[in-house]
């Protein structure tokens, strides 16, 4: 989840060659294979391991003629380990100054939020940035990893439920040593597996898979709870860090139904859309899998963009696609584990944009982006091609722009869009004449929150709000209005034009809209 006006983002096949080992110093061991020097993905992990590249080896030699497939596990992690860290999130001004703040200091999210607000007064924009990164790739120990590859057998060769899973499946689903970027903490298989040591009695039936995990999922509602005073607190929780605080936001609780599938060898998937797109904020949550990976309770939610983590890279998004470094790229979407599962969850459509370089140069990528907290937030990416990016397999009825990345700053090439229920992209570029007065009395619709199950409409209370319309690739002040207390103010505005009306402090909360037969449509 975020903090109020910052933001935090297929199954790999295993290939079953037969790789031989490299030493430390770059000379090939006497019993380097052909199929190992071929693999360009292990040896390109082992060079990134630096001074660590011998316990990653260990752990290969070690399995390598004594148990063939867990030599195959063993490669599958260490080739996809590259990118995997623990990753202490802390609090940067725009200047780069570390900022001292703690959330979990306050007793809930009002007040932290209130002393959040003084310190921004203080000084500047506050936004959440790393502090410390630790990579897996240069600190994981051989110990470690032959460990977890050990406990993940046991598990998957002990299951009443999913011995009999594919391979692929268990090395991603069940395989991985971490949930996302917390610390590492070795003990959690054993633990979880402590915790609930009768499972094999509760559920003796080899067909009581979903039975289980709704009964993890059900058990898991007791140990941790979800808090909102984790959005100002965004560094992930290890497995004991959960246990322990019993609180957390939608992404710890995601990560610990995680653990405590995976350490029965049942497998679960992580979903999560970086920005609703018509509220503020995100969302992950879990999804429950058969034993040959299909999502069985994918749910019902209406975004832009569901994305599903994994373990493996995804050789098919944009970090393998752009020539420059992923500074370049939008911060999210610079990952290489996620992979795209709308069309797993709703009816989507592609959105056909024909983009306007005149600001910013030709560029061979552009975004599609929603409008989240106050800002325009890249979502998806697409390259152009005869002057034409397709968008694919996004959500319908959803407000839209696109827009190339350009010093690290979002910049429209298009005017804001709808893509509607019948797939069709409506332009809003204000190309109607209809002016009309309209009663307006609050910066919201009624928005349902998905982690509190609270539903809240934010009304026009005093202050100076503006009303901002979307005109030449940016918001301009259309009228200014002063109130003294709660109540609605009167606007002319037209038909086929993007509006929001907000004050200076509300701007991450309050939603765009459009007017269409006289009535108020929210996006």
């Amino acid at each position: 989840m975020k903090k109020k006006n910052a933001f935090i983002i297929h199954s790999a096949v295993i290939l079953g060659l037969s790789f031989a080992l490299v030493t430390g110093n770059g000379c090939q061991s006497d019993n380097l294979s052909k199929d190992y020097q071929n693999n360009s993905f292990l040896e390109e992990a082992l060079e990134k391991a630096k001074d660590n590249r011998g316990e990653l080896e260990k752990v290969l030699h070690h399995y390598k003629d004594k148990d063939p497939q867990k030599y195959e596990a063993a490669c599958f992690l260490i080739r996809n380990m590259p990118g995997k860290c623990y990753t202490n999130l802390g609090w940067k001004n725009s200047e780069g100054d570390v900022i001292d703040f703690e959330a979990l200091d306050y007793k809930d999210l009002n007040e932290a939020s209130a002393a959040f607000d003084k310190l921004e007064k203080e000084h500047g924009e506050i936004s959440y940035r790393p502090l410390e990164t630790m990579y897996d790739i240069e600190i994981i120990t051989a110990d470690f990893l032959k460990t977890n590859i050990d406990q993940a057998f046991e598990s998957w060769k002990n299951s009443l439920w999913t011995g009999d899973m594919p391979f692929d499946i268990f090395c991603e689903r069940v395989l991985p040593y971490r949930a996302t970027n917390e610390p590492l903490d070795e003990t959690w298989r054993k633990r979880c597996q402590e915790l609930f040591p009768n499972l094999k009695d509760l559920f003796p039936n080899p067909d009581d898979l979903l039975k289980v995990q709704k009964y993890l999922r059900k058990e898991m509602d007791k140990m941790i709870q979800f808090s909102t005073l984790y959005y100002l607190h965004p560094t992930d929780q290890s497995f004991s860090e959960m246990i322990n605080s019993g609180k957390g936001r939608c992404e710890d609780m995601s990560n610990l139904a995680g653990f405590l599938n995976s350490a029965f060898a049942l497998p679960m998937a992580k979903d999560y859309t970086p920005y609703w797109p018509k509220s503020d904020n995100n969302h992950a949550w879990e999804v429950m899998l058969d034993k040959n990976g299909k999502a069985v309770n994918a749910g019902n939610y209406h975004a832009a963009k569901i994305y599903r983590k994994n373990y493996s890279h995804n050789r098919n998004n944009l970090i393998y696609r752009v020539k420059e470094d992923k500074e370049s790229i939008p911060r999210w979407l610079a990952s290489n584990s996620y992979t795209d599962v709308t069309s797993e969850y709703h009816e989507v459509g592609d959105a056909v944009i024909e983009p306007d370089f005149s600001e910013v140069g030709k560029q061979d990528y552009i975004y599609i982006c929603v409008f989240n907290g106050g800002d325009w937030r890249a979502i998806h990416w697409a390259e152009v091609k005869d002057k034409q990016a397709v968008f694919t397999d996004m959500g319908l009825d959803i407000c839209y722009i696109a827009a190339a990345y350009v010093d690290k700053e979002l910049v429209p090439v298009s005017h804001p869009f709808i893509l509607d229920t019948n797939k069709k992209v409506v332009f809003l570029d204000g190309s109607s004449g209809k002016t009309k007065k309209h009663r307006f009395d609050s910066i919201t619709p009624k928005i349902k929150n998905v982690d509190t199950g609270k539903a809240k409409k934010y009304m026009l209370k005093e202050g100076t709000y503006f009303l901002y319309e979307w005109k030449n690739n940016q918001w301009q002040v259309k009228q200014c209005f002063v109130l003294n207390e709660e109540g609605a103010i009167d606007a002319p505005v037209n038909e086929n034009t993007l509006y929001w009306i907000t004050k200076e402090e509300t701007k991450n909360k309050a939603r765009i809209f459009t007017i269409e037969d006289g009535r108020q449509i929210w996006w």
